[in-house]
């Protein structure tokens, strides 16, 4: 079984909760790797995940875990709080 949610599918109320953070998560993770000149394959390999777990949480098919989240703060070499709290002012503004 899948280490994360799908925003399709039977969870469709948590999905509705979440689905604007995420949405503001996927942004912030996609040019922070794209800032730091990573390629997904990089990413994947610096956080112990696939290309494709990457990619799904780039395009906002899979809410990343907060495992995944922790995984990708090291790999960003960023506290939790700072790449969230990214998230969090661009979810503001959307």
């Amino acid at each position: 079984m899948s280490n994360s949610k799908r925003f399709n599918g039977g969870q469709a109320s948590f999905c509705k909760e979440v689905e604007p953070v995420c949405r503001a998560f996927a942004v912030v993770v996609r040019e922070r790797r794209l800032s730091l000149g990573l390629t997904l394959t990089e990413l994947a390999r610096r956080t112990g995940v696939s290309r494709q777990m990457i990619g799904f949480v780039e395009q906002r098919k899979r809410v990343p875990t907060l495992d995944l989240i922790a995984r990708l703060c090291r790999a960003f070499k960023e506290g939790l709080v700072v790449l969230l709290g990214r998230a969090e002012r661009l979810c503001a503004g959307l």
